[in-house]
């Protein structure tokens, strides 16, 4: 069984506080989001991505949509026996809760970076 640390920039390991550059949203609250272990190294706490919904139906490919833009990751989580993040959490609005659970029922939720 591994163990899974949150992590915060390169030091922090308090899973609910956010880079000291960073402010919270007012309003928000926090969603974890489970990804594969591949290309996710890219993501930080403090980073900002767009939330994308994938389905794969099958015999059809693959079809993607836009769930949520702009989000703030606040806190990576850290398999250290594998050495790979394995979710994050990021800040949404509260109504975005609903739209973001129902999503991750329908397909795989993945994120890219925004441009700064």
């Amino acid at each position: 069984m591994s163990i899974l640390f949150p992590i915060l920039l390169a030091t922090s390991f308090a899973a609910t506080e956010v880079p000291p550059q960073t402010v919270f949203p007012e309003g928000h609250v926090r969603f974890t989001i489970k990804v594969d272990k591949n290309g996710n190294a890219n993501f930080q706490p403090g980073s900002k991505v767009d939330i994308f919904l994938v389905e794969k139906e099958e015999g059809a490919k693959a079809k993607s949509s836009t769930i949520k833009e702009n989000v703030l990751i606040v806190a990576c989580y850290l398999d250290r026996t594998e050495k790979l993040i394995t979710s994050f959490t990021v800040a949404v609005k509260p109504e975005d809760l609903k739209i973001l659970a129902a999503a991750e029922k329908r397909g795989e939720l993945r994120m890219v970076l925004t441009k700064p």
